[in-house]
């Protein structure tokens, strides 16, 4: 039975039985295990977790389900053990195997309106995180500090195959098609020579908080975490949203040296995974992906370019759904 306390956010519907199930643990936990009384409940769904915001004793809370798995608890576990008293690390108050509850984050979202006190913050916070060495490349493990994989065995899992389906597509020309393979390949080569550290994985603006009153910034939503190179937290720098005095800002305090290159590398790889994994086949993630793939052809000093004209995604859209659907 549904606690009438809760609000459900009109696209959520269709999650009705396991928001029950979620309903019945949270009950659970703050009933039975902490014997708290909470007020002022809210539930939304997230890119990757079940979120009930409350109140209890005049603070904010969220208890957050991962939608994906326990995996993405044991990558929050991971961080915790690792960053756990860290300012820019928000502290967890209760965990299970289903849930973690931890302090509601308010402040001001990384985004185009952020002041220069933000990137600052954030350079800070980035410096820190990545002054933690790893070995391995990958999500980390929740046993120890490194991953199993190689940069050569990650990119054969996670890449090849959806960059070889994209190919098939005939979007691309053969000129074209042929310096992304080298540059995917020359760059996995520059990987090699770098050192790698433990990576949030997921910078982007949802995930970042400044507080200006507390001066303090707080970075959220550790399921990404992993073992990579400096570069893999920085594709924010790539993004038009922000004016070059806030990645300025940003590079003041930021402490490691870095090639933009491997920051064009993370992100095509990552925009890659995310089209074919999710099918996400819609005309505004291609379009993301091949203004991506024009901005990487111009960085690397290669004057031809692909056609991201409304009508050539969506006939790009239209192959990948007839085509690529079915496949994993």
């Amino acid at each position: 039975m549904r606690n009438p306390l809760i609000k459900i956010s009109e696209n959520e519907q269709e999650f009705e039985t396991f928001l029950t199930e979620i309903d019945e643990h949270f009950q659970y936990v703050i009933n039975s295990r902490l014997r708290w009384k909470v007020t002022d409940l809210f539930i939304s769904r997230g890119n990757n977790n079940i979120v009930i915001k409350f109140n209890f004793d005049t603070n904010d809370y969220v208890f957050r389900v991962p939608i994906h798995g326990r995996y993405q608890l044991d990558a929050v576990e991971k961080a915790a053990r690792i960053f756990a008293g860290s300012n820019f690390f928000n502290r967890i108050i209760y965990s299970d195997s289903r849930c973690l509850i931890e302090p509601f984050v308010s402040g001001n979202n990384l985004g185009s309106s952020g002041n220069l006190d933000d990137f600052r913050a954030l350079g800070s916070a980035l410096s820190k995180i990545h002054s933690h060495s790893s070995e391995g490349f990958g999500w980390l493990k929740t046993t120890s500090l490194g991953v199993d994989s190689d940069i050569d065995a990650y990119f054969s899992k996670n890449i090849m195959q959806p960059w070889h389906n994209f190919q098939k597509s005939g979007l691309l020309t053969q000129s074209l098609t042929n310096f992304l393979n080298n540059f995917l390949l020359e760059s996995i080569s520059i990987l090699k020579e770098k050192s790698l550290v433990v990576c949030h994985g997921d910078i982007w603006s949802n995930n970042v908080f400044y507080d200006p009153i507390k001066e303090r910034i707080k970075i959220i939503d550790w399921d990404s975490i992993g073992s990579y190179s400096v570069e893999k937290d920085l594709d924010f720098l790539i993004d038009d949203v922000f004016s070059e005095g806030q990645k300025s800002a940003f590079l003041e305090n930021y402490e490691f040296s870095f090639d933009m290159r491997l920051v064009y590398w993370y992100q095509f790889v990552r925009l890659l995974a995310y089209i074919f994994s999710h099918h996400r086949y819609e005309v505004q993630h291609l379009r993301r992906f091949l203004v991506l793939v024009n901005k990487i052809a111009g960085h690397e000093g290669f004057s031809e370019r692909v056609d991201f004209s409304e009508k050539s995604i969506t006939r790009l859209s239209e192959h990948l759904w007839n085509n690529c659907f079915v496949q994993e």
